[in-house]
């Protein structure tokens, strides 16, 4: 009997309160895990790794997505992280986010091309 009331869970602290370290862990207190919520929707797509997978999710070539890599930068829609044994660094990205890259270029882009239409009519029209 004796040897029982050793291997139970009371014995083992199993009816105690989690420690402190833990439940700090736990609530992200430590390390800031309940900021960027909008972010954390990400972790849960696979990751694009290379050029070879972003690229057909944009509807561009390998060369083109390389090409317009300082825009996909400045739009939050890469990222590098060093991957691999020995490791190096590789391009990254979410689907969620390189579509949300070309919704943003689109709407940044239709005035433009407005204009340039508007133009073309007027000259069209004059000559």
């Amino acid at each position: 009997m004796a040897d029982t009331e050793l291997h139970s869970k009371a014995h083992r602290g199993g009816d105690e309160e989690p420690t402190q370290a833990y439940s700090i862990v736990r609530r992200g207190e430590r390390r800031g895990d309940n900021k960027d919520g909008a972010k954390k929707a990400t972790w849960y797509e696979p990751r694009l790794q290379g050029w070879d997978h972003i690229a057909p999710v944009l509807g561009w070539t390998v060369r083109t997505a390389i090409r317009h890599r300082v825009e996909l930068r400045e739009h939050k829609a890469i990222f590098y992280q060093w991957l691999g044994k020995p490791p190096r660094k590789t391009v990254c990205s979410y689907e969620s986010l390189l579509r949300l890259f070309l919704v943003t270029r689109e709407d940044s882009a239709a005035p433009a091309a407005g204009c340039d239409t508007a133009q073309g009519d007027s000259q069209g029209g004059s000559g």
